[in-house]
């Protein structure tokens, strides 16, 4: 998901639930990209379910160290210097 970044600052609460993982920020735009996955396994362990939904299951490392921002020609791509990864 993509958020405004004062948005996501007013989102992004300790105190609650989180929405998400910020996973990129591209400083220029003011824009966090975010991940949101599974905080936990919502089948029984052990079940077809439970087996199935942990090997679908991408780890949040996984998701930040593949997250590709990709820009059509007619923008304007952001400078390695504007992009913050986390």
């Amino acid at each position: 998901m993509a958020f405004d970044h004062n948005a996501w600052n007013k989102l992004n609460n300790p105190d609650k639930l989180p929405v998400g993982d910020a996973i990129m920020t591209i400083v220029a735009a003011r824009t966090d990209y975010v991940a949101a996955l599974p905080q936990s396994n919502p089948f029984a362990i052990d079940t077809t379910g439970g087996n199935l939904f942990n090997t679908i299951s991408p780890p949040l490392a996984g998701v930040r160290s593949g997250e590709t921002l990709v820009r059509t020609p007619s923008e304007n791509a952001a400078s390695r210097s504007d992009v913050e990864r986390f």
